[in-house]
């Protein structure tokens, strides 16, 4: 079973790619006692399931790798 994550900041960063500018959203998690670490998101269709689904999977990769 895989280490439970904690998300303990979310912030929005700008984004300048082509001239165009957009913006990302930054999230810092731990897992279990371990990190902080980082994830970066498109705000562009952010919403938490994906937010869910993407740390769920680090989070049983680092567990895998510790094993």
């Amino acid at each position: 079973m895989p280490s439970a994550f904690t998300i303990t900041r979310m912030t929005e960063e700008p984004l300048f790619e082509n001239g165009k500018s957009a913006s990302r959203v930054l999230v810092e998690f731990k897992v279990g006692t371990d990190g902080p670490f980082f994830e970066r998101f498109a705000k562009e269709g952010f919403n938490a399931s994906i937010v869910q689904s993407r740390l769920t999977q680090f989070a049983t990769h680092l567990t895998q790798l510790r094993s």
